[in-house]
């Protein structure tokens, strides 16, 4: 007796779930961000230094609705009327990378639209970007803890 149509789906089905297993374990660009958390939400000590990126940019560097890529394009700097804010360039849909587009965010996956303080303007996302600490270094220019998530109307003011 030859493959039944069953049997077909069965193994399609088997199939696909190695294929998503082996997917889930790749890394995309939300692992380019912070090095694992410990159970607390914390980083070790060890790896304290991953977490804090140099931007290059003073706190004077960007006027009111302005935002600046970092590199490799996984944050952005910007600043609104109440001050400073780090936010993430990964799309809360599906991680792709939100493109800055005027006054806001476009993620070219899948088209949704994040207004410059990371909220949802267009789905298909529906939870805004992510916030993270920024900070003044001691050189004077600005620095984004990775490994600190911090509330959506967090802001530096300067």
């Amino acid at each position: 007796m030859g493959l039944t149509r069953r049997r077909f789906c069965e193994l399609c089905v088997l199939s696909g779930g190695a294929l998503l297993g082996a997917c889930a374990d790749s890394p995309g660009p939300a692992d380019e961000l912070a090095p694992d958390l410990g159970a607390d939400g914390t980083a070790p000590p060890d790896l304290a230094m991953e977490c804090r990126r140099a931007t290059g940019l003073a706190p004077g560097d960007l006027a009111i609705g302005q935002a600046r890529a970092l590199p490799r394009r996984t944050l952005y700097v910007c600043r609104d009327a109440r001050g400073l804010f780090a936010v993430s360039a990964i799309c809360t849909h599906y991680a792709c990378l939100a493109d800055l587009d005027g006054a806001g965010f476009t993620c070219p996956c899948h088209g949704s639209r994040f207004a410059l303080d990371g909220s949802v303007e267009v789905g298909p996302a529906k939870a805004p970007l992510a916030h993270y600490a920024l900070s003044i270094g001691a050189d004077g220019l600005l620095v984004v803890d990775t490994c600190t998530r911090v509330p959506f109307d967090t802001r530096l003011t300067i």
